[in-house]
């Protein structure tokens, strides 16, 4: 029906087995309101250099700094990973098409998915991570 009839879901899951761990986070873009790009020096133990440069670089930065944030605390929910508040070492990034990535500076895991999303007055994050048992 959707070009999926050929896929026998318990042969996949029989095949792999995988420990998958969803993390969400939502936030009030209006926390964000008052940052301005001279206010890095406050806000590097948080955001890098290339998230603080993508931000402002957009119309409007609170947004994505609101949703990087997200992204960020959706994956420690969603991880083991123990890194305190060191948000630094988690990077967002995006391919040339504009979709974001995680990269885990002290945890290079190939299998971390996010999506993030803003509206209105809130930024939204959702991280999978996905580990093979076997």
């Amino acid at each position: 029906m959707f070009g999926f009839d050929h896929i026998d879901p318990e042969r996949i899951l029989l095949d792999q087995e995988i420990n998958l761990m969803i993390g969400v986070d939502i936030i009030r873009i209006d926390r964000f309101e008052s940052i301005t790009i001279a206010d890095y020096h406050w806000w590097q133990r948080v955001y890098t250099a290339k998230e603080w440069n993508y931000a402002f670089s957009k119309p409007l930065p609170k947004q994505h700094l609101a949703g990087f944030f997200a992204a960020k605390e959706a994956f420690l929910k969603s991880s083991d990973v123990s890194i305190g508040l060191v948000y630094r070492l988690i990077e967002v990034c995006h391919t040339k098409t504009g979709r974001p990535w995680l990269r885990v500076l002290v945890w290079p895991h190939p299998e971390v998915y996010v999506s993030i999303s803003h509206e209105q007055n809130f930024a939204i994050a959702v991280v999978t991570v996905a580990e093979k048992t076997k």
